[in-house]
């Protein structure tokens, strides 16, 4: 019996759609099986991040600090410190910084975990560079510093730890926001600061001073100065967070850098960032007010003392070719002079032997140097293109006379021609004017006008030219044999 028409033509319709359907679900498989791929790949580098790290902000928070605390346990398994409590919420870095209050005793301790930045460079997977790195710090001892008890890197976690005294009074910060040092960031630094009385600032500044001055008589890297990082002990401030500068991290006041870099340049090039930062600090304690929340520092609030707002503007106002003044200079400062430091306080700068100090200068020279300024790089370059342009000769002068030949000349010919001898020519106007030279005895042309000096010295060449022309002569071997 034979099919009909609309039979035969549905059968086929039925076949195109079981085609279509299967063609599809091959071309799906094979671009699921494609991606699945892909994406294995590219999971491998973020499950080896993550192996070394504390954890990327994609990371739930938990998992972050669960981590972290494990990591601190671990590390505490060889000491003679036990883990009390982790602070999660005491620092500004959640990603890059974790405080944890240990105890050995009755001695509460400080242990900080500082993640290495991304634009480290030193090379602290081998031994002899941790050992270094621990020395270094090892070594600063002044009573207006945070000490070191302990400092380590551990490897395959790319952190550095380090342990210090704790202090229940916090920081300079916590002083103005009477707050607890424990409690989050954000919440203790939400309420209304109050500024410190003069008599305090005058105090609390000679001992900042101090010790900027110590590490810069050591040539220790540090630029990470803010109220944040400056603890406090009995009436006494010192420097914390000396490891931020080794792991390269980003620093508080860089905004503030970058924005002195853009308005004043030539000034910025010469500044020394802890003067700035020093600036900052000075702002805060006697207005209550972060200068990263302004636009700019040159409008000082009426709440400011005389006495600290000159100080001020001698650091953020001006014009860019005044130079700021340095850390010494400003101790020569009435209010700060008058501040009496003991003889006991006062200690020798530091003596770092050869690896120590070529680390060091490693660092210092990051530490000095502002994260990309587009408008220091164009000025330099405008500064670069200066002398060339004032070099160019005399528009009267003959087109025939050679340009010096270094740098040297160029600046000393461009103010005015020098001497010249009795015996040589007469100096331009062009050659038509001037008398004709004897003739030199080798050479057929003319050399071109110089100086006494340069004519001394080319014929001083031409003598010693000479008797190489005749010896050259005696052994010429270019005839064919």
């Amino acid at each position: 019996m034979g099919l009909s028409t609309w039979q035969i033509v549905l059968i086929a319709v039925v076949i195109c759609i079981t085609v279509l359907v299967l063609t599809s679900l091959f071309v799906y498989c094979l671009c699921w099986s494609k991606r699945r791929r892909n994406v294995r790949y590219e999971k491998l580098p973020i499950a080896d991040y993550l192996a070394k790290n504390v954890g990327p902000p994609s990371i739930p928070k938990e998992v972050r600090q669960e981590t972290a605390k494990m990591n601190a346990q671990f590390y505490l398994r060889g000491t003679n410190y036990e883990l009390v409590e982790p602070l999660w919420e005491m620092g500004r870095r959640e990603d890059y910084k974790y405080y944890f209050l240990i105890r050995s005793g009755k001695t509460e301790r400080l242990l900080c975990m500082t993640k290495k930045g991304p634009r480290c460079t030193l090379n602290l997977s081998m031994d002899s560079g941790r050992q270094t790195f621990r020395n270094v710090l090892r070594k600063v001892k002044n009573p207006f510093i945070e000490r070191t008890y302990d400092v380590d890197y551990v490897i395959d976690r790319s952190l550095c730890v380090t342990i210090r005294e704790f202090s229940s009074k916090g920081s300079l910060k916590d002083l103005l926001y009477d707050s607890e040092p424990t409690e989050s960031y954000v919440r203790k630094y939400s309420g209304n600061p109050k500024p410190l009385p003069e008599k305090k600032i005058f105090i609390y500044c000679r001992q900042l001073l101090e010790a900027l001055l110590y590490l810069e008589d050591s040539s220790f890297p540090y630029t990470h100065l803010h109220t944040g990082n400056i603890i406090m002990h009995n009436d006494i401030c010192k420097i914390s967070d000396l490891e931020n500068s080794f792991m390269f991290i980003d620093r508080y006041y860089e905004p503030i850098f970058k924005e002195f870099s853009m308005k004043k340049p030539t000034c910025f090039a010469l500044a020394d960032l802890n003067v700035i930062a020093f600036g900052c600090v000075l702002f805060e304690l006697s207005t209550g007010i972060d200068p990263k929340q302004l636009s700019h520092l040159e409008a000082i609030p009426p709440q400011c003392p005389e006495s600290v707002a000159e100080i001020i503007r001698k650091i953020f106002g001006g014009s860019d070719n005044d130079v700021i003044p340095s850390v010494e200079e400003l101790i020569q400062y009435p209010i700060f002079k008058n501040v009496r430091i003991p003889e006991k306080f006062q200690t020798e700068p530091i003596t770092f032997e050869l690896m120590q100090k070529e680390m060091v200068k490693k660092v210092r020279k990051y530490a000095n140097r502002l994260v990309s300024s587009d408008a220091l790089v164009q000025k330099k370059r405008k500064n670069k293109r200066k002398p060339s342009g004032r070099s160019v000769s005399s528009p009267t002068a003959s087109p025939t006379v050679s340009p010096p030949t270094s740098p040297s000349e160029a600046r000393v010919s461009a103010p005015s021609p020098p001497p010249v001898p009795a015996s040589s020519p007469a100096p331009p106007p062009p050659p038509p004017v001037c008398p004709k030279p004897p003739p030199p005895p080798v050479s057929d042309s003319a050399p071109p006008p110089s100086t006494g000096g340069r004519s001394a010295f080319l014929d001083s060449i031409q003598g010693f030219s000479k008797g190489k022309l005749k010896q050259a002569k005696t052994n010429d071997r270019s005839k064919p044999k």
